[in-house]
């Protein structure tokens, strides 16, 4: 019996643990939001390129211009960042 118990709250635990994660990955697609092409910016891209050093506003604004391209987002972090910032200042300013 007591088996039983310990695996039932565990498996509770795990759905609220889930259940959590897929609260906070919704709350991200929505202040992200989608991409010039429709899609909703990809949060794996996101973390991958946060990994290489960049800044969460410049993958999200970057994954948004490019739909989600992740070398053409590269490029335009490293070669446009005046661009990234001017259309971050636009975002922010319609939030």
């Amino acid at each position: 019996m007591a088996e039983a118990a310990v695996f039932a709250q565990k498996s509770k635990e795990e759905r609220e643990k889930v259940e959590r994660e897929e609260a906070e990955r919704q709350r991200k697609r929505r202040r992200y939001g989608k991409t010039v092409g429709g899609d909703w910016v990809n949060l794996g891209l996101i973390q991958s390129l946060q990994s290489l050093g960049y800044s969460e506003d410049y993958c999200m604004m970057a994954l948004k211009q490019t739909d989600n391209d992740i070398n053409q987002s590269i490029d335009l972090i490293t070669n446009s960042p005046d661009v990234l910032d001017a259309a971050i200042a636009s975002y922010l300013q319609d939030q």
